[in-house]
């Protein structure tokens, strides 16, 4: 399961995350479309995670893991090709949103859940050896590249939905929960039935998680981090190439923080089994305010690489342990809803924070502004998680 998620969070990633920016120069140099413009559908696309995050947790709880997958992976190589075809605005826009429309319903969060349903113990090393393939996706960026360069957009675009397709059939091999195949959640050390009940993850109600202090601390401090990282998604391309880096040049940089991001998640996640989460979590979120003060302060080519160094430290060790946090302070029963819920707030943000950010751009010619609103976010971010707490559920 774990190895079948990292392959599947691969694919989402490469395909729609990790390459945006990159999709976001191809198109303005082919179009000649602004940047506001192009931040657009990614903005728009939020308000499908606003509407349907809850509504996708709940039917990861209902229907499982697998279906989802399926559903999402489908509507993701359709909303390609769809995409490889546009000639129009509204048509990049109606293409980007089907995909996004897929990768919510099949991508992170019900991969996420089908993880946290299959372990207890070593479960925050679990969800980050499978969080991977988001980092595994971006160094496809450099072939994806590459082959916009040599063979153009309808074709590259073409081929990328081909290999999504390919892969639905491999979806069919996901099994839900342990329980269904008459298993137990990985737990090695201690039999499940001999757990003292304060060493067991107590299952909450969505009812329960929303009435506890730490369910909206959590999807705040959250929010903190993720704005920054969703906004650069969007935008880091456009950045460095502003900076006269090519945009095979930019991709290495993406692949730098990628290079670090793997092991400083495999790491998180062996920490974060052993030592408290938030308090480890304090550390990532300073580091990924130390990375966008680089970027600001020395906005050239060699700050660029430094930053991506940083970078690429702070993210793969921050968003296993906030993943694994939950799992643990909630269990594994309602996971699914209560983590669509409580991305809420991140969905929200990411709809104002990325068309903002390149408005902004439009009328200074400067991204300066909204990283130094990140890097602040960040530092609180660190605050803010110190204060996190398990909480103890209420009937």
């Amino acid at each position: 399961m774990v190895g079948f998620a990292a392959i599947a969070l691969t694919l989402i990633s490469a395909s729609s995350f990790q390459s945006i920016g990159t999709y976001i120069y191809v198109l303005e140099q082919k179009f000649k479309w602004s940047r506001t413009a192009l931040s657009a559908p990614f903005s728009l696309s939020r308000v499908q995670g606003a509407v349907f995050g809850p509504i996708e947790g709940l039917l990861i709880d209902k229907i499982g893991s697998r279906t989802m997958i399926l559903i999402g992976f489908t509507i993701v190589a359709l909303g390609i090709l769809a995409f490889s075809q546009i000639q129009t605005l509204w048509q990049f826009y109606a293409s980007y949103i089907l995909i996004t429309i897929g990768a919510g319903f099949g991508g992170w969060l019900a991969i996420m859940s089908l993880v946290n349903n299959w372990f207890i113990a070593k479960r925050t090393f679990a969800l980050a050896t499978s969080m991977t393939g988001v980092y595994i996706g971006g160094f496809l960026i450099y072939p994806l590249s590459w082959s916009l360069d040599k063979y153009g957009f309808e074709t590259t675009t073409m081929a990328v939905s081909i290999i999504i397709f390919c892969f639905i059939p491999f979806c069919t091999l996901v099994i839900n929960k342990p329980e269904d195949i008459n298993l137990t959640p990985y737990n090695p050390d201690i039999e499940i039935n001999k757990l003292n009940p304060e060493d067991q993850n107590q299952d909450f109600t969505v009812k329960q998680a929303l009435r506890t202090q730490t369910f909206w601390l959590l999807a705040f401090v959250h929010m903190f981090s993720t704005i920054s990282l969703v906004t650069l998604q969007v935008h880091l391309v456009p950045l460095l190439t502003d900076m006269g880096m090519t945009l095979r040049t930019s991709a290495l940089v993406i692949a730098t923080f990628t290079t670090t991001a793997i092991p400083a998640q495999l790491l998180a996640g062996y920490l974060g089994d052993k030592l408290p989460k938030p308090q480890l979590a304090t550390f990532f979120y300073l580091l990924q305010g130390i990375s966008l003060t680089i970027l600001i302060i020395g906005n050239n080519v060699s700050s660029a690489f430094i930053f991506a160094i940083f970078w690429g430290i702070a993210i793969g060790g921050r968003v296993p342990l906030l993943t694994a946090i939950r799992g643990e302070y909630f269990g594994r029963k309602a996971f699914g809803s209560i983590m669509g819920i409580s991305m809420l707030p991140n969905n929200l943000s990411m709809l104002v924070s990325p068309i903002l950010t390149a408005y902004i751009f439009d009328k200074t010619g400067s991204y300066n502004i909204p990283l130094t609103f990140f890097a602040i976010l960040a530092y609180i971010g660190a605050i803010g998680i110190l204060m996190v707490k398990k909480p103890v559920p209420k009937s």
